[in-house]
């Protein structure tokens, strides 16, 4: 950010970033460099509001994962449906579940919510749960990237007092799947 405030008051009359087209003019520059500026405050907001949030309400965190994977859930029916629609040119059928196959899918459901249960709520949430809360994503690739950008905004947090890093229990995803909960490195708001 201090870099990104020194080259604003630099006034630099064309930027070239690390990918794109070169920026020229001061004001292109200028507004370039503020959009950045913004992005990175608004990026850090979002990680403060899911860290109070989850200060304020321990089992805040399993909410949100809760509607995540059910957003995961509708997603992947939603594409389903569309592929069967694309793949006959006719509107899709889907064929209902055999008892046994309901039973199992009720089963993994009872599951899935209880490793999402963490009994005395998530006071430290994982980099893993703060990314999937900003980028509502169970693409493993997009988790992974995004990581490295968000722990340099928490480094930064935790620098500023403003942030603590310990340890908690958090549920674990994977590839849009819960796992089973577990004790791993978190961050939480200093009230």
């Amino acid at each position: 950010m201090l870099s990104l405030k020194t080259l604003l008051a630099l006034k630099p009359g064309v930027l070239y970033p690390a990918h794109g087209p070169h920026i020229p003019g001061h004001e292109a520059s200028q507004a370039h460099i503020q959009k950045y500026i913004t992005h990175r405050n608004d990026r850090e907001n979002q990680i403060l509001e899911i860290l109070k949030t989850a200060a304020a309400d321990p089992q805040s965190t399993t909410k949100a994962l809760q509607t995540l994977i059910k957003q995961f859930e509708t997603d992947d029916i939603d594409h389903e449906n569309f592929k069967e629609e694309f793949m006959t040119g006719t509107p899709a059928r889907v064929a209902g579940l055999t008892e046994d196959q309901k039973k199992e899918k009720k089963e993994k459901d009872a599951k899935a919510q209880k490793a999402l249960e963490v009994e005395q709520g998530v006071k430290y949430v994982s980099l893993d749960n703060i990314c999937r809360g900003i980028y509502r994503t169970k693409d493993e690739k997009v988790v992974f990237a995004a990581k490295k950008s968000l722990r340099a905004h928490l480094d930064k947090l935790v620098k500023e007092g403003k942030v603590e890093l310990g340890k908690g229990v958090n549920p674990v995803i994977l590839d849009g799947e819960v796992k089973e909960a577990e004790e791993v490195e978190g961050y939480a708001f200093i009230v």
